[in-house]
């Protein structure tokens, strides 16, 4: 894409952040204000908002990549039991006992 074709869409987005902005349609404080007569609603600037944006955004790719690692743990547990827990490796009671780590499983 050019600069021309580009350069539409990066002043309608400065319009809308500024309507967002300044706009007491979209003020959340005032929004919020319904429930409780003492609350005083103030505005909100885009620096204040773009900051929560972006700890929300941080938060929620720390939790996907903690998501990910432990299901990645999960996969690694399991093809240790497969590995390790074979038909030669089956106790008393069905438990399983690896050869050179201290873990017992029962599958139940």
């Amino acid at each position: 894409a050019t600069a021309e074709e580009v350069a539409p869409l990066v002043r309608k987005m400065g319009e809308s952040a500024e309507w967002l902005e300044a706009s007491e349609n979209t003020d959340p404080a005032k929004a919020l204000s319904w429930c409780c007569d003492d609350f005083r609603p103030r505005n909100l600037r885009s620096f204040h908002l773009l900051g929560w944006l972006v700890l929300q955004v941080a938060g929620l790719l720390f939790q996907l990549s903690l998501s990910r690692e432990i299901g990645q743990q999960l996969v690694d547990f399991d093809t240790l039991l497969e590995e390790n827990c074979g038909p030669g490796h089956k106790g008393l009671g069905d438990f399983c006992l690896g050869d050179t780590w201290s873990v017992a499983f029962y599958g139940v």
